[in-house]
Formats: C-alpha cells, structure tokens, sequence
C-alpha cells in the first residue's frame, strides 16, 4: 500500500493549471516507492497527518481573522448604504 501527503502537495494547483490549459481533466501523480505503508515509513506519514491537520487549523484560524477584521466591516458598511 502506497500513501501520499496530497494535502501538503504545494505543487498541485500548478499541476490542475498546466493541465487545464492543455484542456485536460485530471492529473497525473507520481508515488515515490519510499512512500510504501510499512514499518519504516509509518513514522513519516504520521508526521505527514499530523501537518497536514496543523495546516487546516491554521488556514482556519486565517480565514476567521480575515472575516472579522477585513469583511465583516465591509459588510457592515454596505448594510448601512
């Protein structure tokens, strides 16, 4: 069994652009082979779950703060007009 940190992947959004100008509707990835499930390899896709959570919290608490501080005032001032 193969696994793959597509989460973390920072290069997928360039790989879905590339292929939609090619007018294509999927994308090929490569699995390395140090990516098989197994004994030696488990330490490191934990830690890979374990980024991969940190960043959604992370992009949560962004996106909060973006509310609050950016669009909801905006919004505030638009329900005024």
């Amino acid at each position: 069994m193969y696994w793959y940190d597509i989460q973390n992947d920072t290069t997928i959004p360039e790989k879905i652009s590339k292929q939609k100008e090619n007018k294509k509707n999927s994308i090929q990835i490569f699995i390395s082979q140090e990516n098989t499930l197994c004994q030696k390899s488990f330490d490191r896709f934990v830690d890979a779950i374990d980024y991969a959570r940190y960043n959604q919290r992370r992009k949560k608490v962004y996106l909060k703060i973006l509310l609050q501080i950016i669009l909801l005032p905006i919004y505030k001032m638009v329900m005024l007009i």
